[in-house]
């Protein structure tokens, strides 16, 4: 007897296992999609897989071509470990002798136009995507797109994508606007050294690259001399390894003097 009695303890041990792994199962199956509803409720994350990778394009393109994503006055030129290339006058004169005129006295301005104006079909898709992704989770949606901004600032850039989304799902209401995405980058503080350096060449015709590199040991700044005393500055902060090169023609010295 005692014998069977074991016997029968370790058959109602085993079902109890089997039960509790088929309930563990069961509400396994349960408990995702309350998990995902999570995700689906913060914006945030999804705009910011969605629109990182088309800024960091841009930005990619334009720190090649002067801050240009289409550039027009340029000059073609070869540095030893690349290329030829297309590279865009910020600081120009037609003038022998004179100092040359800023092209983009607004910068940082002119930057965040030239992002926003390529990125800017993407955050609109991006936006519905996320609508669309409610609406396969069974929520109910309405919501409203209202365009966007992007502001560089020191150390990253960011993207306010301006917009109202209200979803509902099993009785619950939740309401949102205005989602931010913050993405790292230099390329502000690159911009800003351009800015000094076109200043610099627009009054003095010239830039003193081994002082400032002393002051502000982050950035590495080469100038290569044309043919032609046509200036090429190029940067590259030393951390992020991001670039911004340009070309300026000031206070040129005709051919034969």
């Amino acid at each position: 007897m005692k014998h069977r009695g074991q016997v029968n303890m370790f058959i109602i041990a085993g079902i109890t296992v089997i039960v509790i792994i088929v309930l563990l199962l069961f509400y396994k199956g349960k408990l995702l999609p309350e998990l995902d509803v999570g995700k689906e409720k913060n914006p945030n994350m999804f705009f910011e897989s969605c629109v990182e990778g088309k800024v960091k394009e841009a930005i990619s393109i334009m720190s090649l071509q002067g801050g240009y994503i289409k550039p027009k006055f340029k000059i073609s030129f070869k540095f030893e470990d690349r290329d030829f290339e297309e590279i865009p006058y910020l600081c120009y004169t037609e003038n022998y002798y004179v100092p040359c005129v800023n092209q983009e006295p607004m910068l940082i301005q002119h930057l965040n136009e030239e992002i926003k104006d390529y990125v800017k079909e993407d955050v609109e898709d991006c936006f519905n995507k996320y609508i669309l992704e409610l609406e396969n989770a069974n929520y109910v949606v309405d919501s409203s797109y209202e365009g966007f901004e992007v502001k560089l600032v020191p150390g990253r850039i960011l993207v306010n994508i301006y917009g109202k989304i209200t979803s509902t799902k099993t009785g619950e209401t939740s309401k949102q606007e205005n989602f931010g995405v913050r993405i790292p980058t230099k390329f502000y503080d690159l911009g800003i050294v351009v800015q000094e350096i076109v200043s610099q060449e627009a009054e003095y015709c010239n830039f003193d690259i081994l002082g400032f590199m002393m002051l502000y040991s982050d950035f590495e700044i080469d100038k290569f001399r044309t043919g032609e005393s046509i200036t090429i500055y190029r940067l590259k902060h030393k951390d992020s390894k991001e670039e911004f090169q340009f070309a300026v023609r000031s206070c040129v010295i005709p051919p034969g003097i």
